[in-house]
């Protein structure tokens, strides 16, 4: 089934949560520094959705609070 809005409002389902702005930004930089050290666009974006993953998990805290 195709993620779309219609099939979210008719099966009741919400949106997924997202990173904090704080954490949408450090993940812009962790991609820009992984494309500076010349790393595939695969890697890149394996890396990039698993710390995106992370960084929702912990969307309340600051990213420099996650210890």
């Amino acid at each position: 089934m195709p993620d779309t809005i219609d099939n979210r409002i008719r099966f009741k389902i919400s949106s997924p949560p997202l990173p904090s702005m704080e954490g949408i930004q450090q993940l812009e930089q962790f991609k820009h520094w992984l494309q500076s050290k010349r790393y595939s666009e695969n890697t890149i974006k394996t890396y990039s959705e698993a710390l995106q993953s992370f960084l929702t998990f912990f969307n309340q805290k600051s990213v420099f609070e996650i210890t």
